[in-house]
């Protein structure tokens, strides 16, 4: 996700929904791996993990790289000291974010080559590969690597990884069928989540994308982005309407500032 929201802003930043609430969401994502921390310098890793969530990158950047010194093979260490150093460039210029591609792109290599099951560096370097140009190392045949090591790792993250990379090169057909594999094998939120808004984006299928979204509110019935996901797909294309206002409502009533979508974007939606 740093690496992403990085090239992104140094190259070509895309204005297309999707991307906004997934670059809020980036933080988030990084403490999957650090919910089981073992180091014996938790306090200042926790520390670490604060500033990160408290957009402080600077201080993030200070206290990851003090630790790496420390303990130069914790792989976690790489990890979020790269994406510290992502963070920290998108509050630069363009010209200070592709002086740092290069660390960046270190750190997330070392991590992964430290621990052979980190899922979330893997999914950085899938992103890092993918959307870089070919003279500052972009190369699909990369990401393509890194996605075969998520499957080996998670059978439902190799498949999105295959599908996300299918979307990039828009190969939507393939992407379908990765979608629809890592439904069948996990049925994540994220695995739900893509396959509807390829439907509605990309295949122009939006009544298969709400048949989607009405299994995965049956299973995650309290899932906030499903409710605006279908809320907006049923009223921009008048389909099941009076259904969608319901759950765009229900968004409303159970909204908090931590959401990546903005309320502003739903009363718009509730006026079509």
């Amino acid at each position: 996700m740093t690496s992403v929201t990085l090239a992104q802003s140094a190259i070509d930043v895309p204005k297309d929904e999707a991307f906004v609430i997934e670059k809020n969401q980036a933080v988030n994502s990084l403490f999957k791996q650090s919910t089981k921390i073992t180091s014996k310098y938790f306090k200042q890793e926790s520390n670490g993990d604060n500033a990160l969530k408290s957009k402080k990158w600077g201080q993030a950047m200070t206290i990851y790289k003090e630790l790496i010194g420390r303990e130069k093979d914790n792989a976690d260490y790489h990890y979020k000291y790269g994406a510290a150093l992502g963070f920290n460039a998108l509050e630069g210029n363009k010209f200070k974010a592709l002086f740092l591609i290069g660390k960046i792109k270190s750190e997330f290599l070392k991590a992964a080559k430290l621990d052979p099951n980190h899922i979330d560096t893997r999914w950085a370097l899938i992103e890092t590969y993918l959307r870089l140009p070919y003279i500052l190392g972009g190369r699909i045949s990369r990401a393509k690597y890194y996605a075969n090591q998520l499957e080996e790792i998670s059978k439902i993250d190799g498949f999105l990884a295959k599908g996300r990379i299918a979307k990039y090169n828009k190969s939507y057909k393939i992407a379908e069928v990765y979608f629809n594999r890592a439904v069948e094998t996990g049925g994540s939120k994220n695995a739900y989540y893509r396959l509807a808004e390829l439907y509605d984006v990309y295949l122009d299928k939006p009544k298969k994308a709400l048949e989607i979204l009405n299994i995965a509110l049956n299973i995650y019935p309290k899932d906030l982005r499903f409710h605006y996901q279908y809320g907006k797909i049923a009223l921009q294309n008048e389909l099941d309407q009076n259904k969608g206002k319901l759950y765009l409502k229900y968004f409303i009533s159970h909204y908090s500032s931590a959401s990546p979508i903005a309320l502003s974007n739903v009363y718009k939606l509730l006026m079509l």
